[in-house]
């Protein structure tokens, strides 16, 4: 199956596990943001799907987030503990791992429209989309005021879909 196939098939079907395979052609692609994005997202939908957190694993290493890649591997590992791929990944991984300089913690200044992010929160426009394939428009509203607050460079695209989304609302009184 082709990239852009596949792109249109889990556009179409929001809900399916290909969420992990698209993710990965993104990967490969260099689009690592995209892909952890997707996986992100797909995980919440199938929270039983260790190639979804392997993924995941896969993308946070190539990003150097590597806690995130240790986390994720782990819980690919918890939904399958014998599987020696992930194992042998591990190991390899935790020998491999490049020694970072300890960053000096530096005073951060929240700017008063931002919020932190919540721990396990995860918000992103695949997902406001999902809720929007979903009927659950009230939800995709909240997910993009939300990346208002985490991308404001990108607030009049976000208002521009909340509009959008609230006639639609309106159209079809679904909540």
């Amino acid at each position: 199956m082709q990239f852009e196939e596949l792109q249109a098939l889990v556009s179409k079907h929001s809900d399916s596990p290909l969420f992990a395979r698209l993710a990965s052609e993104y990967l490969d692609h260099g689009d690592t943001a995209q892909a952890i994005e997707i996986c992100q997202s797909g995980v919440t939908f199938y929270p039983a799907y260790s190639t979804g957190y392997l993924v995941l694993a896969k993308c946070y290493w190539k990003d150097s987030q590597f806690e995130d890649a240790f986390d994720a591997l782990k819980q690919a590992r918890k939904l399958f503990p014998d599987c020696e791929l992930l194992i042998q990944m591990k190991r390899e991984w935790e020998a491999n791992i490049p020694t970072l300089p300890v960053p000096t913690p530096q005073p951060t200044s929240i700017k008063p429209q931002q919020q932190p992010k919540q721990d396990g929160e995860i918000v992103s426009q695949t997902l406001a989309e999902i809720y929007v394939q979903q009927g659950l428009i009230d939800e995709a509203i909240k997910s993009y005021e939300q990346l208002k607050t985490r991308k404001p460079e990108q607030t009049a695209e976000f208002d521009k879909r909340i509009k959008e989304l609230q006639k639609k609302l309106g159209k079809t009184g679904k909540r």
